[in-house]
C-alpha cells in the first residue's frame, strides 16, 4: 500500500470514529433518563434553567423576629437597625429569591421549551403547544388589539407554568402584548 493511500484509509477511520462519538453522545443525553448535572446541560441547549428568580412558590422556612413590628409572613432572619449594615436575608431579597427546579420538573421545562423553540409562535400553534401540556388549564384570548391574554385555572402543572410566565417564556406571536391571570 502506498503512503497516499495509508493516509487516505487514515483520514476515513478517524471520520468513522469521529461519527461513533457523536452519537454516543446524543444516547447518552436523553431527557427522560438524564438526572442532575445531565439535566442541566441539556437545559441550557434549549435556554431551560434550573435556576428561577421571582417565582413565588410556598416553601417552609425558618423564621426569627427580632423587633415588635414584623409583619406576620416574615421570613428569614437579620440584624434590624434603623440603618442595617449587617444581613444576609431581608424581606425584599426573599420576595425575589432564587426557586431551584427539582429534575421532574425540569424535564418538562426543557420539554416545552424544546417544543416553544421549534414552533412557528402564530396564536393556533402557541394554543395547540399550551393544550398538548397542559390540557384545558390554560386559555389564549385574541383581544384583537395587539395583546393576547393567558388564564389558568386548576393546579395541574401549575409550577411549570409559573416559571414559563415568570420568566417570560411563555410561546406568543411576535410583538404581542401579554396578561397572566390565574383563576
Amino acid at each position: 500500500m502506498t503512503i497516499k493511500a495509508r493516509k487516505t484509509v487514515h483520514l476515513f477511520t478517524i471520520e468513522a470514529i469521529a461519527d461513533q462519538i457523536i452519537n454516543a453522545v446524543n444516547l447518552g443525553f436523553e431527557v427522560s433518563t438524564a438526572i442532575g448535572v445531565q439535566l442541566d446541560i441539556i437545559g441550557r441547549y434549549v435556554n431551560a434553567y434550573r435556576s428561577v428568580l421571582g417565582i413565588t412558590i410556598p416553601s417552609d422556612f425558618f423564621d426569627m423576629n427580632t423587633y415588635d413590628n414584623v409583619a406576620a409572613t416574615a421570613h428569614g432572619f437579620a440584624y434590624y437597625t434603623e440603618d442595617p449594615t449587617s444581613y444576609f436575608l431581608t424581606y425584599d431579597v426573599y420576595l425575589e429569591r432564587t426557586y431551584r427546579i427539582s429534575d421532574t420538573l425540569l424535564r418538562s421545562y426543557i420539554s416545552i421549551m424544546a417544543n416553544i423553540n421549534k414552533i412557528n409562535p402564530t396564536l393556533k400553534e402557541c394554543d395547540d403547544l399550551l393544550f398538548s401540556f397542559f390540557g384545558n388549564s390554560v386559555t389564549i384570548t385574541d383581544n384583537e388589539d395587539m395583546t393576547i391574554d393567558y388564564e389558568f385555572t386548576g393546579t395541574d402543572n401549575l409550577e411549570l407554568f409559573q416559571i414559563l410566565a415568570v420568566s417570560d417564556k411563555l410561546p406568543r406571536p411576535a410583538g404581542v402584548g401579554v396578561t397572566i391571570n390565574y383563576v
